[in-house]
């Protein structure tokens, strides 16, 4: 059996949740008994908007990327400082 219910008839918490695309999960005695969630449907584009789209891509900046991993390794490197709590 299939029950279609107004969205305008759930509680306004329950509204707005599903707005935000949540997903809501109902218990009962803390068994999951349903769930709910808000339906989209695939987006589908075909494989030449695919490559029209990665090909607008802004280029990998490879220098920037080992500049940032270098800088990130050197802080994860660094001795632990004593805490001011200490």
């Amino acid at each position: 059996m299939s029950l279609r219910i107004d969205i305008n008839e759930l509680p306004e918490d329950l509204r707005l949740a599903l707005a935000a695309g949540d997903t809501m999960e109902f218990e009962s005695d803390g068994e999951l008994l349903a769930r709910a969630e808000r339906c989209f449907g695939p987006v589908r584009i075909s494989w030449e908007e695919y490559f029209a789209l990665r090909r607008s891509d802004p280029a990998l900046d490879l220098d920037e990327f080992e500049r940032d991993l270098r800088r990130f390794r050197g802080h994860m490197n660094r001795p632990m400082e004593p805490s001011p709590w200490e």
